[in-house]
């Protein structure tokens, strides 16, 4: 199908993208205090309320990335590793356009099928059965002309059927999607159903959240990365190629510990008690994220 629509680019033209990004910061507000609102301590939110009011308190500015470059040609994929903190949500959604600093209204307005955010969560309509949600998906980037003169409910169906079976859920066509409330497919196939949607999209630019979470290893070990971005408390300590990413830490003097995987071993970099120094360069390897930061 992807081939008939090729041969007739005046109507289907390829699209693809790049990006690149330079000096990418972002931030927020927050206070010293924050409650989880409950029947009790819902006035000492108000007494909060009524200091901010009176300029008492005022929020605090929080860096959440910090002078991130970087550079992601067209067909690559780029993974992003940190511990929970360091910003690789915020990171996926600026990029995506779902934040606020850098004109989502333009993003949104221009280019709203061009870049996609898809949640850690995986949010569907759970009464749908596989089957219906993946063949909307299909039906609404259905090209104006259709290639080899097929309608769109053929064209909607091939597509859909061809990416369930690229992600081995084509058994599930007549199963409902379902949530944590309403018995539907298991979490490993909920999963694959979001990315076999986000695929459905044809969006150039694509940023999945947490993209394995739910599956099993055999399955994660589908997705293959190009590059990878380690972030340390907002700062980039690593950009680059994966084939290269562990020989630069291992060159800068930490040891890769017997059986850690990569991933494992440069997310620990983050972390003073992972993180081991090889013999002869303790104290002379960086600790905190900006001596990791001027070290890169």
């Amino acid at each position: 199908m992807l081939d008939i629509q090729h041969q007739d680019p005046e109507w289907f033209a390829p699209r693809s993208s790049g990006i690149a990004f330079n000096n990418l910061n972002a931030h927020g507000y927050g206070v010293a205090t924050d409650y989880q609102t409950s029947v009790v301590n819902i006035f000492l939110e108000t007494v909060g309320w009524v200091r901010r009011m009176a300029g008492a308190e005022k929020p605090r500015r929080i860096d959440i990335l910090r002078d991130l470059p970087g550079i992601i040609k067209s067909g690559e994929m780029l993974v992003i590793l940190g511990p929970p903190g360091s910003g690789c949500s915020t990171f996926l959604k600026t990029i995506a356009g779902e934040s606020r600093g850098i004109s989502p209204e333009l993003m949104h307005h221009h280019f709203r099928r061009e870049a996609i955010y898809t949640s850690e969560v995986d949010v569907h309509f759970p009464m749908l059965f596989v089957g219906d949600t993946l063949t909307l998906a299909a039906r609404a980037r259905a090209p104006q002309f259709m290639p080899g003169d097929v309608n769109i409910d053929v064209y909607a169906n091939h597509t859909r059927d061809a990416v369930m079976a690229m992600f081995g859920v084509g058994h599930t066509i007549d199963t409902r999607v379902g949530d944590d409330y309403i018995r539907g497919v298991s979490g490993g196939e909920r999963k694959r159903v979001t990315i076999a949607e986000a695929v459905l999209s044809g969006a150039p630019l694509q940023c999945w959240d947490n993209s394995t979470r739910g599956l099993d290893s055999a399955n994660a070990i589908e997705f293959f990365f190009d590059k990878v971005i380690v972030l340390f408390e907002g700062r980039q300590i690593y950009f680059g190629y994966t084939t290269t990413a562990k020989a630069y830490f291992v060159n800068m003097g930490f040891e890769c510990p017997d059986r850690q995987t990569a991933a494992d071993f440069l997310t620990s970099m983050t972390s003073s008690r992972e993180r081991v120094s090889r013999p002869g360069f303790a104290g002379r390897v960086p600790c905190t994220p900006d001596e990791f930061a001027q070290a890169w």
